[in-house]
């Protein structure tokens, strides 16, 4: 299912606000990831980054409309953003793998008084992580966004509604998730399967498990 993704998405869009003409930068390709490249297209960013050190992932990216894909592990992308915006940044920043090196360069990339919201939950050492340069000097507005948490930010809106528009927007064609999901395992086989996930992260995106598949 690609509705909980959907929502999450949708709920940290909402809640930056992206607006039209925002220049948008997405770091973290996974189910959610897409969801928000997709999502910022429509809420009317002029010009979406996707950044992601997986293949699979970034293709994906590209297919779902974003109009720059980096691989971090290849390219500064906080440099090669400000560079592409004549130094400026972007408007907003999504971070959504809750990866502290992911986060870091989303800090980088945005412009002054620009937004960096985080739908991630992080764990374990913050190294990588550094709140100077940036984040002091460029008075960046972080923002968590978590869209199940109640009461939402803006009155009229609460969860369901988030989930009744994510869904409408997946059943009407709007959002594609037409190959996210995969491996697509019997239920058997998904302990094994969330293990490979988790020590070879580039061979899928988000996995599935199939109650009528055979052993």
């Amino acid at each position: 299912m690609y509705s909980d993704p959907a929502e999450v998405a949708l709920g940290g869009v909402r809640d930056a606000p992206v607006r039209l003409g925002d220049r948008v930068a997405v770091f973290g390709l996974g189910a959610i990831g897409q969801m928000a490249v997709q999502v910022a297209k429509l809420a009317g960013a002029r010009w979406v980054v996707a950044v992601d050190p997986i293949e699979i992932r970034r293709a994906a990216a590209s297919r779902h409309g974003a109009d720059l894909i980096i691989d971090p592990t290849q390219d500064d992308a906080g440099l090669m953003i400000k560079k592409l915006t004549n130094n400026l940044g972007v408007d907003v920043s999504l971070e959504t793998s809750g990866s502290y090196a992911a986060l870091n360069d989303a800090l980088r990339s945005t412009r002054y008084s620009g937004t960096v919201l985080s739908t991630a939950y992080y764990a374990g050492p913050s190294h990588e992580l550094a709140l100077a340069g940036e984040w002091h000097r460029n008075r960046i507005r972080l923002i968590s966004s978590r869209a199940n948490s109640e009461p939402q930010p803006e009155h009229g809106w609460d969860f369901g509604r988030i989930r009744a528009e994510a869904l409408d927007l997946l059943a009407g064609g709007r959002l594609q998730a037409d190959d996210l999901m995969h491996p697509v395992v019997p239920l058997s086989r998904a302990a094994e399967a969330y293990h490979d996930m988790n020590q070879h992260p580039e061979r899928g995106i988000k996995l599935g498990i199939d109650h009528t598949l055979g052993e």
